[in-house]
């Protein structure tokens, strides 16, 4: 079983997100995992400094999402020409 980070590697082989950015955002699932299962005692200090910090990754991402969609709107099938 793959871990929730895998698909920010999986978007940045296919050119969809940099390297720098995948990196944070798969660190971010992984923080999310210690969260939601408790993997850990959570210190809410580190959650704020997580929330205060970090939101600017999100943005980031969204933004390359829209202009990777925007970039392939002109193809049919949906994949830039140089995905071939």
């Amino acid at each position: 079983m793959q871990s929730g980070g895998h698909v920010f590697t999986l978007l940045e082989r296919d050119g969809w997100v940099p390297s720098e950015l995948s990196a944070r955002l798969a660190a971010m699932a992984g923080f999310r995992n210690v969260l939601v299962h408790g993997y850990d005692d959570v210190d809410l200090a580190v959650v704020r400094d997580v929330l205060i910090s970090r939101l600017g990754d999100l943005d980031a991402f969204v933004q390359c999402i829209r202009q990777r969609l925007k970039d392939d709107s002109g193809d049919p099938g949906g994949r830039s020409s140089s995905q071939g």
